[in-house]
């Protein structure tokens, strides 16, 4: 449990602003009895990268705008 919380940390600390990316989608993922709804982003050479994860389905409409706006997201420039 403490290794998974280190990585969720990793992973929401993490600078994207190298990363070029052409799409950033939502996508839902359910473990067991668990929703949970992930932004990936897709580099130019096609690669995925996970910007963010919150725990929620994915038709929760509060859930998707919250993972936007205070997910792991608002760390993407949008000058490029």
């Amino acid at each position: 449990m403490e290794a998974s919380e280190a990585d969720l940390r990793r992973l929401c600390e993490r600078r994207l602003d190298d990363l070029e990316l052409l799409i950033i989608y939502l996508d839902g993922v359910i473990f067991g009895e668990h929703h949970v709804l992930v932004a990936v982003g897709v580099d130019e050479k096609e690669v995925k990268h996970v910007l963010g994860i919150a725990a929620g389905a994915s038709e929760n409409q509060a859930v998707a705008k919250g993972l936007l706006d205070h997910g792991c997201v608002i760390f993407l420039s949008v000058e490029r």
